[in-house]
């Protein structure tokens, strides 16, 4: 998929396109509003799956705007479709452990090369773009 760009500053404005795909997905695993222990490994599934790509993941949570985990975790995973959240691998951040609305993020990201298109261009030669495609699923993070 060739997606455009524009460049405006001031009295210049360049046109760029960028060829690169970050096919969609569904998140299958956890369910929506689903409780899980973060004492105990826990699955997460996604469709359709992408053989030779990564898929970042990013889970976090809070409770009243403060972080309920020591700090979010981001994976970056082979895109085939599962992968598993190991046993204590969400630390809680909290000196009263309790449960917490939770966020997973899978996001696809794709990084291609800017090709000009139209006007001067004032970025380097080597210039690239990344284009991202992500799914969010709450959950509640459990001591």
């Amino acid at each position: 998929m060739t997606h455009e760009l524009r460049l405006v500053d001031d009295d210049y404005e360049a046109t760029y396109s960028v060829s690169v795909e970050a096919p969609a997905f569904e998140i299958t695993a956890p369910k929506a509003g689903a409780k899980l222990p973060r004492t105990q490994a826990f699955d997460v599934a996604w469709t359709p799956a992408r053989t030779d790509a990564t898929i970042l993941a990013r889970i976090d949570d809070a409770i009243d705007g403060i972080a309920c985990l020591a700090e979010p975790i981001v994976l970056e995973l082979p895109d085939g479709g599962a992968a598993q959240v190991a046993q204590g691998q969400l630390k809680t951040g909290l000196t009263r452990p309790e449960p917490c609305s939770a966020t997973l993020r899978l996001s696809r990201v794709a990084t291609g090369a800017l090709e000009p298109k139209s006007g001067a261009s004032r970025l380097h030669a080597d210039s690239r773009a990344s284009v991202a495609t992500w799914r969010e699923l709450k959950f509640t993070s459990d001591p």
